[in-house]
């Protein structure tokens, strides 16, 4: 549907924390509201968020997870908007 090409992605530009993902029924904000809900699910279960962290996961991971959890409202406030650069 030539949504994307595939050999020109950047990778430099995604930051695999904002949902990316081609349709034809809804708009950036109902894709945005989605990952949202998403993520929230995924990071407000309290037994999954101890596993992580009782793991043998890298340090980087936990990190990373931390990270994530601290900024959660600013991604979602952000996963629900365009960016004029796509």
């Amino acid at each position: 549907k030539g949504w994307f090409d595939p050999d020109k992605i950047d990778l430099k530009m995604w930051d695999f924390q904002h949902p990316v993902i081609p349709t034809d029924h809804l708009s950036v904000e109902d894709v945005g509201r989605l990952g949202a809900w998403c993520m929230r699910e995924y990071y407000s279960k309290p037994e999954r968020i101890h596993r992580i962290f009782t793991s043998n996961y890298d340090e980087k991971v936990k990190l990373c997870v931390k990270d994530f959890m601290s900024n959660i409202a600013k991604w979602e406030a952000n996963s629900r908007v365009g960016t004029s650069s796509q």
